[in-house]
């Protein structure tokens, strides 16, 4: 589902600015209890197009408090994905991500991504071969980078817990569980 934050916005009285703490609870809010993909494994995209400027305050109050509930657990095992974040927008929401050792994923479209937060390199490397094909599995990632295969598939997992990819669990499968790793952008309307 995508959420157009400025009408969020609107709707509570805010204009394109938020700024602040007092205020910014209301978009999460609503923005919250509209969730609805994420519980099913998908994505929820959070448009910031029509949003002129996002500080600090506001920027950890939404966003920075909803990625951390989903890292949390909170929402299952979809993503929320970030789009149409201008600089002094994309500004508060690194600052925000970064202060709390989290990362969304900002997207222009079906193919153009972009992390906003932080991210550590291997994980980063991870992520790339994934977005790069779409999907991954950790025995074509040992593959690919050299790795034993459990190491390979902490990457997967760790990507996982951030919420950085979907996964999808591979029924043919006889012997254990196996995973396919998928790029968010697959879960995009």
């Amino acid at each position: 589902m995508i959420h157009d934050v400025g009408a969020i916005a609107r709707k509570c009285g805010l204009g394109g600015i938020l700024s602040g703490r007092k205020t910014s609870p209301a978009v999460r809010e609503k923005i919250e209890s509209d969730f609805a993909d994420i519980r099913k494994g998908g994505a929820e995209v959070l448009d910031f197009s029509r949003i002129e400027i996002l500080d600090f305050s506001a920027a950890d109050e939404i966003v920075a408090k909803l990625a951390g509930r989903m890292e949390g657990g909170e929402y299952g095992e979809g993503t929320i994905l970030l789009s149409g974040c201008n600089d002094a927008v994309r500004e508060g929401l690194e600052v925000a991500l970064k202060q709390k050792d989290l990362c969304l994923m900002h997207v222009d479209g079906k193919k153009k991504w972009s992390l906003v937060g932080d991210l550590n390199p291997y994980l980063k490397e991870t992520l790339d071969l994934c977005m790069e094909g779409g999907t991954l599995l950790a025995r074509d990632l040992a593959a690919e980078l050299k790795l034993k295969l459990n190491t390979a598939s902490t990457r997967l997992i760790n990507l996982f817990a951030k919420h950085l990819v979907l996964r999808k669990e591979d029924p043919e499968t006889k012997i254990g569980r196996e995973y396919t790793y998928c790029s968010p952008l697959s879960a995009l309307p």
